[in-house]
């Protein structure tokens, strides 16, 4: 279960998404509702 304080978005790392030899280190996005567009966010970390 993921747990944010009110009016933080959810973010989600590559864990969530399957094993980091598939995925970007961190990966969010975020759209506030009634809001005009998305922000995300891509890490991609050094010497795993």
């Amino acid at each position: 279960m993921i747990t944010t304080r009110p009016g933080y978005p959810r973010w989600h790392t590559a864990s969530a998404q399957g094993p980091r030899s598939l995925n970007a280190d961190a990966v969010g996005a975020y759209a506030a509702a009634g809001g005009p567009g998305v922000v995300f966010a891509l890490a991609d970390g050094v010497g795993d």
